[in-house]
């Protein structure tokens, strides 16, 4: 389940009907990278070294299931984060990151194990996929990034090919 449809349902719960169902809405995510999101929406921490942000991206690239535990200045981010998405409760779900990218493009994007679960039955290592990505904010000089749902590339039919159903 993603974060977001989370964060949906808990916020309709307590807003009753006075929101609409927006759904998952892949539009709303902007191709781009996180260096680029990034530059334009520099970390600028608080007192506390904390800068909470939510700005929407997707990236198509090459799955790689690296992942590793989630560390825990980045669990005082998520914490705020959710909060300020009046979902603190979500944060705890939040307990690895997965790599996305390679070399200095790479970024490390926190994720829920049950995402990580359905992307190892969805994605084969190598092939590409779309990743929607939350850029949460800072800590300190070091941004991070929370993965809210991830599609596989659907095969692209050349013109002219034709299909044949068995």
């Amino acid at each position: 389940m993603i974060l977001r449809a989370v964060l949906f349902l808990v916020l309709a719960a307590g807003l009753s009907a006075a929101a609409e169902d927006p759904g998952f809405d892949p539009e709303r995510y902007p191709e781009s990278t996180p260096a680029a999101v990034v530059k334009k929406h520099p970390c600028k921490p608080g007192a506390d070294g904390v800068d909470v942000k939510d700005v929407l991206f997707s990236l198509r690239i090459d799955y790689r299931p690296v992942s590793r535990p989630l560390p825990k200045p980045r669990e005082r981010l998520l914490k705020r984060w959710t909060a300020k998405l009046n979902a603190e409760d979500q944060a705890a779900r939040f307990t690895k990151e997965l790599k996305l990218g390679r070399g200095s493009d790479a970024a490390w994007v926190a994720t829920t194990g049950d995402a990580l679960d359905a992307m190892d039955k969805e994605l084969k290592p190598g092939e590409p996929a779309w990743f929607f990505v939350s850029f949460i904010g800072c800590v300190g000089s070091e941004p991070a990034f929370a993965l809210d749902e991830f599609s596989p590339v659907e095969p692209e039919i050349e013109e002219g090919a034709t299909s044949v159903i068995i």
